[in-house]
């Protein structure tokens, strides 16, 4: 089983969305997907127990999606982590995940804490892992600030994913009904367009 993190220090940066589109284009493929959320909040089993998703929601603990990735060869799960990790937390997903996707809003600020937070998990994670940052809610008026946050976090040896999400508000009606983007055929069609090419890149490039 491929484990999936969806990480990020701070809140408010897009994870349960990315996490939820995530679980839902791998099962759209075909793929058996189990979506666990570990966040104290639980927002991503309410969004999911609001809906008809073709994966499952739930919530638990680092050890048991470890005993899983244990039994199980096939599959993926996908995990929303809590915001903020202490070092147990970072011991946990350097040692289980496959790949750690770690939302970041286009900003100096964010960037900053993001990489220093992917550099200690660097150091306690196994040497497959790959780390991406990926820039969430971005805007036009960000667009001239964009160029230099990647150059940025290039520098700092921090990988970063072409794709980009840009906020729109496709995303809040589908957290409101229960749904995914993918799940809104034309109206749809400009998010799903980016996050296929995203998750083409990070989980399957």
């Amino acid at each position: 089983m491929k484990v999936v993190a969806v990480a990020t220090p701070k809140g408010g940066c897009g994870k349960t969305t990315l996490a939820i589109h995530l679980a839902d284009w791998l099962a759209r493929g075909g793929e058996e997907v189990v979506l666990w959320d570990l966040d104290p909040q639980q927002s991503a089993c309410e969004w999911w127990a609001g809906g008809r998703f073709a994966f499952e929601c739930r919530g638990g603990e680092w050890e048991e999606i470890e005993r899983e990735r244990e039994r199980k060869r096939e599959g993926w799960a996908v995990v929303d982590c809590p915001p903020g990790f202490d070092a147990r937390g970072i011991e946990r997903v350097g040692k289980i995940a496959r790949v750690v996707l770690v939302p970041v809003l286009p900003s100096p600020l964010d960037l900053w804490a993001c990489a220093r937070w992917v550099g200690e998990l660097a150091q306690a994670a196994h040497k497959e892992q790959e780390r991406w940052l990926v820039v969430n809610q971005f805007e036009r008026q960000s667009a001239t600030v964009l160029p230099a946050v990647l150059a940025a976090a290039r520098e700092l040896g921090v990988q970063v994913a072409a794709g980009v999400v840009t906020r729109r508000a496709i995303y809040r009606r589908a957290a409101l009904e229960g749904r995914s983007a993918f799940g809104y055929g034309r109206i749809g069609r400009a998010a799903q367009e980016e996050l296929e090419r995203l998750f083409g890149e990070v989980v399957r490039g």
